[in-house]
Protein backbone atom coordinates (compact mmCIF):
# COMPACT_ATOMS: atom_id res chain seq x y z
CA UNK A 1 0.00 0.00 0.00
CA UNK A 2 1.35 3.50 -1.08
CA UNK A 3 1.95 5.59 1.97
CA UNK A 4 0.30 9.20 2.33
CA UNK A 5 3.51 11.00 1.07
CA UNK A 6 3.67 8.70 -2.10
CA UNK A 7 0.20 9.24 -2.85
CA UNK A 8 -0.38 13.04 -2.83
CA UNK A 9 3.20 12.82 -5.23
CA UNK A 10 1.00 10.77 -7.10
CA UNK A 11 -1.56 13.23 -7.89
CA UNK A 12 1.01 15.06 -10.09
CA UNK A 13 1.58 11.97 -12.01
CA UNK A 14 1.69 12.32 -16.05
CA UNK A 15 -0.25 9.52 -16.51
CA UNK A 16 -3.91 10.15 -15.62
CA UNK A 17 -5.00 6.85 -14.43
CA UNK A 18 -2.80 6.80 -11.93
CA UNK A 19 -3.16 10.19 -10.71
CA UNK A 20 -6.90 9.69 -10.43
CA UNK A 21 -6.23 6.09 -7.99
CA UNK A 22 -4.25 8.77 -5.74
CA UNK A 23 -6.97 10.87 -5.57
CA UNK A 24 -9.54 8.17 -4.68
CA UNK A 25 -7.20 6.46 -2.41
CA UNK A 26 -6.70 9.81 -0.48
CA UNK A 27 -10.24 10.06 -0.46
CA UNK A 28 -10.59 6.84 0.76
CA UNK A 29 -8.67 8.01 3.86
CA UNK A 30 -10.96 11.19 5.24
CA UNK A 31 -10.14 13.89 7.69
CA UNK A 32 -7.52 11.80 9.28
CA UNK A 33 -4.42 13.17 7.24
CA UNK A 34 -5.96 16.37 6.59
CA UNK A 35 -2.68 17.92 8.48
CA UNK A 36 -0.93 16.49 5.54
CA UNK A 37 -3.14 17.94 2.88
CA UNK A 38 -2.93 21.17 4.03
CA UNK A 39 0.87 20.97 3.97
CA UNK A 40 0.60 19.50 0.99
CA UNK A 41 -0.73 23.44 -0.29
CA UNK A 42 2.80 24.39 -0.28
CA UNK A 43 4.19 21.91 -2.74
CA UNK A 44 6.02 23.08 -5.59
CA UNK A 45 3.57 21.34 -8.30
CA UNK A 46 1.00 23.11 -9.16
CA UNK A 47 -0.52 20.27 -10.39
CA UNK A 48 -0.36 18.71 -6.68
CA UNK A 49 -1.81 21.76 -4.91
CA UNK A 50 -4.74 21.98 -7.29
CA UNK A 51 -5.66 18.50 -6.76
CA UNK A 52 -5.26 18.73 -2.92
CA UNK A 53 -7.61 21.64 -2.84
CA UNK A 54 -10.13 19.80 -4.70
CA UNK A 55 -9.91 17.00 -2.08
CA UNK A 56 -9.99 19.36 0.59
CA UNK A 57 -13.53 20.71 -0.66
CA UNK A 58 -14.74 17.23 -1.32
CA UNK A 59 -13.75 16.17 2.37
CA UNK A 60 -15.61 19.47 3.91
CA UNK A 61 -13.44 19.61 6.55
CA UNK A 62 -14.64 22.87 8.39
CA UNK A 63 -11.68 23.38 10.89
CA UNK A 64 -9.98 26.84 10.98
CA UNK A 65 -6.81 25.13 9.41
CA UNK A 66 -8.15 24.05 6.45
CA UNK A 67 -10.14 27.07 5.47
CA UNK A 68 -7.33 29.57 6.56
CA UNK A 69 -4.96 27.62 4.45
CA UNK A 70 -7.43 27.32 1.65
CA UNK A 71 -7.99 31.63 1.91
CA UNK A 72 -3.94 32.15 2.13
CA UNK A 73 -3.87 30.41 -1.39
CA UNK A 74 -6.68 32.69 -3.11
CA UNK A 75 -3.88 34.72 -4.21
CA UNK A 76 -1.37 32.26 -5.71
CA UNK A 77 0.11 32.91 -9.18
CA UNK A 78 -1.13 29.40 -10.79
CA UNK A 79 -4.71 30.64 -11.88
CA UNK A 80 -6.32 26.76 -11.58
CA UNK A 81 -4.70 26.30 -8.20
CA UNK A 82 -6.69 29.43 -7.08
CA UNK A 83 -9.63 28.84 -8.65
CA UNK A 84 -9.89 25.09 -6.74
CA UNK A 85 -9.05 26.83 -3.72
CA UNK A 86 -12.02 29.40 -4.01
CA UNK A 87 -14.42 25.96 -5.32
CA UNK A 88 -12.90 24.33 -1.91
CA UNK A 89 -13.67 27.14 0.25
CA UNK A 90 -17.34 27.30 -0.95
CA UNK A 91 -17.58 23.67 -0.69
CA UNK A 92 -17.36 23.50 2.55
CA UNK A 93 -19.31 27.25 2.89
CA UNK A 94 -18.45 27.40 6.85
CA UNK A 95 -16.61 30.77 8.58
CA UNK A 96 -18.38 33.50 7.25
CA UNK A 97 -16.47 35.89 9.14
CA UNK A 98 -13.03 34.58 7.56
CA UNK A 99 -14.48 33.73 4.03
CA UNK A 100 -16.63 36.69 3.03
CA UNK A 101 -15.21 39.31 2.86
CA UNK A 102 -11.94 37.62 1.09
CA UNK A 103 -14.37 36.10 -1.46
CA UNK A 104 -15.68 39.40 -2.12
CA UNK A 105 -12.58 41.17 -3.17
CA UNK A 106 -11.94 38.54 -5.44
CA UNK A 107 -15.11 38.94 -7.27
CA UNK A 108 -13.08 42.35 -8.88
CA UNK A 109 -10.13 39.97 -9.56
CA UNK A 110 -8.24 40.80 -12.97
CA UNK A 111 -8.98 36.99 -14.31
CA UNK A 112 -12.38 36.06 -15.24
CA UNK A 113 -11.85 32.49 -13.98
CA UNK A 114 -11.35 33.92 -10.60
CA UNK A 115 -14.14 36.29 -10.79
CA UNK A 116 -16.80 33.43 -11.39
CA UNK A 117 -15.25 31.00 -8.77
CA UNK A 118 -15.54 33.42 -6.17
CA UNK A 119 -19.36 34.67 -6.70
CA UNK A 120 -20.21 31.10 -7.24
CA UNK A 121 -18.69 30.50 -3.90
CA UNK A 122 -19.91 33.66 -2.58
CA UNK A 123 -23.32 32.09 -3.05
CA UNK A 124 -22.73 29.13 -1.08
CA UNK A 125 -22.74 30.80 2.10
CA UNK A 126 -26.75 31.66 2.28
CA UNK A 127 -27.81 34.49 3.75
CA UNK A 128 -23.91 35.43 5.09
CA UNK A 129 -23.44 36.30 1.76
CA UNK A 130 -25.78 39.65 2.38
CA UNK A 131 -22.67 41.20 3.56
CA UNK A 132 -21.24 40.70 0.03
CA UNK A 133 -24.23 42.64 -1.61
CA UNK A 134 -21.85 45.52 -2.68
CA UNK A 135 -19.65 43.00 -4.59
CA UNK A 136 -22.02 41.37 -5.95
CA UNK A 137 -24.21 44.13 -7.08
CA UNK A 138 -20.95 45.56 -8.70
CA UNK A 139 -20.79 42.22 -10.29
CA UNK A 140 -23.72 43.00 -12.14
CA UNK A 141 -21.59 45.05 -14.27
CA UNK A 142 -19.25 42.44 -14.98
CA UNK A 143 -18.18 41.87 -19.12
CA UNK A 144 -18.77 38.45 -18.41
CA UNK A 145 -22.02 36.75 -18.83
CA UNK A 146 -21.27 33.75 -16.52
CA UNK A 147 -20.52 36.59 -13.45
CA UNK A 148 -23.68 38.60 -14.05
CA UNK A 149 -25.81 35.70 -13.99
CA UNK A 150 -24.46 34.36 -10.76
CA UNK A 151 -24.26 38.05 -9.21
CA UNK A 152 -28.10 38.49 -10.08
CA UNK A 153 -29.22 34.78 -8.99
CA UNK A 154 -27.67 35.31 -5.60
CA UNK A 155 -28.91 38.59 -5.38
CA UNK A 156 -32.56 37.59 -6.14
CA UNK A 157 -32.20 34.48 -3.28
CA UNK A 158 -31.35 37.18 -0.44
CA UNK A 159 -34.31 39.32 -1.31
CA UNK A 160 -35.16 43.11 -0.72
CA UNK A 161 -31.85 45.04 -0.89
CA UNK A 162 -31.43 48.40 0.33
CA UNK A 163 -32.64 51.39 -1.83
CA UNK A 164 -29.33 52.67 -1.93
CA UNK A 165 -28.36 50.08 -4.78
CA UNK A 166 -30.81 51.24 -7.00
CA UNK A 167 -29.29 53.54 -9.12
CA UNK A 168 -26.82 50.27 -9.93
CA UNK A 169 -29.53 48.69 -10.49
CA UNK A 170 -30.49 50.53 -12.49
CA UNK A 171 -27.58 50.64 -14.65
CA UNK A 172 -27.22 47.36 -14.58
CA UNK A 173 -30.76 46.71 -16.30
CA UNK A 174 -29.98 48.99 -19.50
CA UNK A 175 -26.64 46.73 -20.41
CA UNK A 176 -27.01 42.94 -19.71
CA UNK A 177 -29.15 40.40 -21.65
CA UNK A 178 -32.74 39.09 -20.66
CA UNK A 179 -31.78 36.37 -18.43
CA UNK A 180 -29.80 38.59 -15.39
CA UNK A 181 -32.51 42.10 -16.76
CA UNK A 182 -35.33 39.87 -15.23
CA UNK A 183 -33.78 39.35 -11.95
CA UNK A 184 -33.07 43.03 -11.81
CA UNK A 185 -36.26 43.91 -12.70
CA UNK A 186 -37.81 41.52 -9.81
CA UNK A 187 -35.17 43.23 -7.37
CA UNK A 188 -36.34 46.70 -8.12
CA UNK A 189 -39.74 46.13 -7.60
CA UNK A 190 -39.37 44.52 -4.32
CA UNK A 191 -37.19 47.33 -3.19
CA UNK A 192 -38.94 48.98 0.66
CA UNK A 193 -39.75 52.19 -0.70
CA UNK A 194 -40.56 54.46 -4.29
CA UNK A 195 -42.26 50.90 -5.63
CA UNK A 196 -44.16 53.08 -7.69
CA UNK A 197 -41.50 55.10 -8.88
CA UNK A 198 -39.76 51.37 -9.90
CA UNK A 199 -43.04 50.37 -11.46
CA UNK A 200 -43.07 53.39 -13.88
CA UNK A 201 -39.10 52.81 -14.47
CA UNK A 202 -39.96 48.57 -15.36
CA UNK A 203 -42.77 49.85 -17.57
CA UNK A 204 -40.20 52.57 -19.59
CA UNK A 205 -38.26 49.55 -19.95
CA UNK A 206 -40.74 46.61 -21.27
CA UNK A 207 -41.59 49.59 -23.87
Amino acid sequence: MHSITNLIENLGHHEQCVAWDAKQDILNHGKNIIPMLIAALDHSNSKITTEVADILGQLQDASIATVGALIDNCTHHDVSFRCRAIAAIGRIARHPALCIQVLAQLTRDANVDVRRYAVAALGQFGEHARSAVPALVDALHDNDDTVNEFAATILHSLGKLPIEHKPSLQQALTTTHPYVSRYIKLLLADMPIAISENKKLLAEQEQ
